[in-house]
């Protein structure tokens, strides 16, 4: 899966997230951060991340806890833990597409949600019921 280094590898630096891999001699870690456009984004990513790790039991692969030892991994949302039972038990392929699945889907999510948050806002303000007190004429 990965070279054998002694430092992790960032292997994408795309727009939603960046990846850590970090391979041992029986195991591989790949953790993932998403990068967040303002709080609202951190508060969502939380909740749902949150959710996520609560099944963690269920993705036989996925950490409860993100795994931060070094600085700049810090903000790491999410740890997957991949041994050598696991690529012995089940298909290489369908282990890779799990992951790039879940960190699809995460990203998404995150940015419907806040989407939809802005949006119903903007639906709101615009609205002829909604003025604020400090603008009303007396």
């Amino acid at each position: 899966m990965a070279e054998g280094h002694n430092k992790p590898e960032v292997e994408s630096t795309s727009v939603p997230v960046v990846v850590f891999i970090e391979p041992s001699n029986n195991a591989v870690r790949i953790s993932f951060k998403i990068r967040k456009a303002d709080d609202l984004e951190r508060a969502f990513a939380q909740k749902h991340l949150k959710v996520v790790m609560i099944r963690a039991e269920t993705y036989l692969i996925l950490m409860r806890k993100p795994f931060r030892v070094r600085a700049e991994w810090r903000g790491i949302d999410m740890s997957f833990l991949v041994t050598n039972f696991h690529t012995e038990q089940m298909l290489k392929y369908k282990l890779a597409d799990f992951v790039l699945h879940v960190i699809e889907v995460v990203s998404k999510e995150i940015t419907l949600n806040s989407l939809t948050y802005h949006a119903r806002a903007r639906t709101l303000a615009k609205s002829a019921d909604f003025v604020l007190p400090m603008f009303v004429s007396r």
